[in-house]
C-alpha cells in the first residue's frame, strides 16, 4: 500500500537538474532553472485556506511552475470509482480525507480525480464535499469528465447523447465545468478517458471521436479557464487505436498517455516509443503527461511491483507530470496504493 511504499526508503536529496526526493523518497518534483516557453496554459494565484498564497503556472511546454520554480510533479489518481459506494457519501469522504492528509504530509501536491455523473442537477451538492477536501489539503486538481461508459455513448452517432430521462452529455458537461470553475485550484482538465480503447459493442470511428471531442472540449473551454488534456493509451497498434489517438489529440493543449509495464526498464522503453510516435506526428516529445502509471498491465495493475524507478524512467526522459493509478480499488486491491481504510 502507499504508506509502506512512501515510507520504505531513507531520505535523500540532489541538486541541479536531478530529481529532488521528499522524506519519503518518492520523487515528488524536480527543480530546473527558470526559462522555458513563451506563454502559460494556466497562470493563477491560489489563495489557500491557511492564508498562504501560491502562484501556480503551467508553462506552454507542459511543466508546472510553483512560485516561479519549474517542477516535474508526481500526482495520484485518488480513485473515486474504486470506493465502496458513491464518493460523496460521508464514509468515503472520511477515507479520502485521511488519504489526502497523508499525501499532504509527504509533499504530494497534485491529484487526478474522476468526477463522474451523480444525477441531474446534483453536481454542486455532491461534488463540493470532495472538492472542498482537496482545497483544504492544498491539492492542485486535475479532474476527469468521462461519457464513454454511459449507456447511450454507443457509436457516437449523437455527440449530445441522452443521459437518463432528463439530461444530456452537453447539459451535464456545462454544469460540471461550472462547478469546477468555482475552485481556483482546478489547474487542468482531462476530457475523456482512452477513447482509443473502444468498449465491447462500441464501433465509433476516429472521425466520430474527433467530432465528439470538438463538441465536449468546446463546452469545457467555454465554462472553465484551464488547459485541456485527454487520456489515451501508451500503446501503439498502427490500427484503429492509433487512428483515434491522432483524431483526438489535436483537441488537447498537452499530450497525455496511460502506461503500464512490468518493469521500470520496460517503462523506459515504452516512453521512448511514445516519444518517437509523438515526434513523427509533429508533437513535442518532452513535457507531456502520464495520465496513469503503474506496474503490471492496464487490465491487471500490480502496485506491489512498483518502485520509484518507474517514476525516474519518466522524469529522466522529460515527462512533465506522472499520475500514479490508483489510490482506491476495493475490488482489486493489487491495483491500489491505499487499502480499504485509506492506509
Amino acid at each position: 500500500m502507499l504508506g509502506g511504499f512512501l515510507g520504505a526508503a531513507d531520505s535523500m536529496a540532489n541538486t541541479g537538474d536531478t530529481l529532488t526526493y521528499s522524506a519519503s523518497n518518492l520523487p515528488q518534483e524536480a527543480s530546473f532553472n527558470p526559462g522555458g516557453g513563451s506563454g502559460y496554459l494556466f497562470d493563477k494565484v491560489v489563495e489557500w485556506p491557511d492564508g498562504s498564497a501560491e502562484h501556480v503556472q503551467i508553462d506552454d511546454d507542459g511543466f508546472f511552475r510553483l512560485n516561479g520554480i519549474k517542477r516535474k510533479l508526481v500526482g495520484l489518481d485518488i480513485g473515486t470509482i474504486g470506493l465502496s459506494g458513491w464518493f460523496h457519501e460521508p464514509g468515503n469522504l472520511a477515507i479520502i480525507d485521511k488519504e489526502l492528509a497523508y499525501l499532504e504530509s509527504v509533499g504530494v501536491r497534485l491529484i487526478h480525480v474522476n468526477v463522474y455523473y451523480v444525477g441531474y442537477e446534483t453536481e454542486l451538492e455532491r461534488y463540493s464535499g470532495l472538492l472542498d477536501l482537496l482545497y483544504e489539503h492544498k491539492m492542485l486538481i486535475v479532474p476527469l469528465i468521462i461519457g464513454k461508459w454511459m449507456p447511450n455513448f454507443g457509436d457516437l452517432n449523437e455527440v449530445d447523447f441522452q443521459i437518463g430521462a432528463e439530461d444530456s452529455m452537453g447539459g451535464w458537461a456545462t454544469r460540471w465545468a461550472t462547478v469546477m470553475a468555482g475552485y481556483s485550484n482546478v489547474v487542468a482538465v482531462f476530457v475523456e478517458n482512452e477513447l482509443d480503447y473502444r468498449l465491447d459493442g462500441q464501433a465509433y470511428t476516429a472521425n466520430a471521436a474527433a467530432t465528439y471531442m470538438e463538441f465536449l472540449t468546446g463546452i469545457i473551454s467555454a465554462n472553465l479557464d484551464a488547459p485541456i488534456l485527454t487520456k489515451v493509451m501508451g500503446y501503439f497498434d498502427e490500427g484503429i487505436a492509433d487512428d483515434i489517438k491522432e483524431a483526438v489529440l489535436p483537441y488537447a493543449d498537452l499530450s497525455s498517455f496511460d502506461t503500464y509495464r512490468d518493469t521500470a526498464s520496460e517503462m523506459g522503453s515504452r516512453i521512448d516509443e511514445t516519444k518517437t510516435w509523438l515526434g513523427v506526428r509533429g508533437y513535442p516529445i518532452t513535457g507531456w503527461w502520464m495520465g496513469e502509471m503503474n506496474a503490471g498491465s492496464g487490465n491487471a495493475p500490480n502496485t506491489a511491483a512498483f518502485s520509484t524507478a518507474f517514476i525516474e524512467a519518466a522524469f529522466d526522459r522529460d515527462v512533465a507530470v506522472v499520475f500514479l493509478w490508483t489510490g482506491n480499488r476495493v475490488t482489486e486491491l493489487t491495483a491500489a496504493f491505499f487499502d480499504v481504510m485509506g492506509i
